[in-house]
């Protein structure tokens, strides 16, 4: 029995899959970070005014185990994109919109354009020919 599309994995997809394991292993270890940071004292942050402020547990736990499910989504996608799932695509590419658009409120800051540039890289990666051939193929 033959298989419509590709049998080997395209390059770009590989690299889109270790971008999102980058990417999971960051959100984990962040979002572990933000659950063990109010231990001893809350960090504080200063606002235009120039006044500290400490950040609430509450919102610390609560954001770290919003960015540690994250991190697991991401793995989870991350196996999905190396086995060529067609949902894989789609996933891929919404989150690289929506990542675009939180990057544009971060512009004035150097990591904002960074988002936009790779997350720009991974929908150019994740629709070329041989990126659509892999995941529609049927194994």
């Amino acid at each position: 029995m033959s298989t419509v599309g590709i049998d080997k994995r395209p390059g770009g997809v590989t690299l889109v899959a270790v971008l999102i394991f980058i990417a999971a292993i960051v959100n984990i270890i962040f979002g572990v970070w933000l659950i063990v940071s109010p231990i001893g004292d809350n960090p504080t942050v200063h606002n235009s005014l120039g006044q500290a402020k400490d950040i609430p547990t509450l919102w610390l736990i609560m954001n770290g185990l919003l960015t540690l499910l994250l991190g697991v989504i991401y793995l989870w996608l991350g196996r999905m994109t190396l086995a060529g799932s067609a949902s894989a695509q789609v996933l891929i590419q919404v989150l690289a919109v929506i990542n675009i658009v939180f990057a544009l409120f971060r512009l004035a800051d150097w990591s904002g354009w960074l988002a936009i540039v790779i997350n720009v890289l991974i929908l150019a990666l994740v629709s070329t020919k041989g990126a659509k051939a892999w995941f529609t193929r049927v194994p």
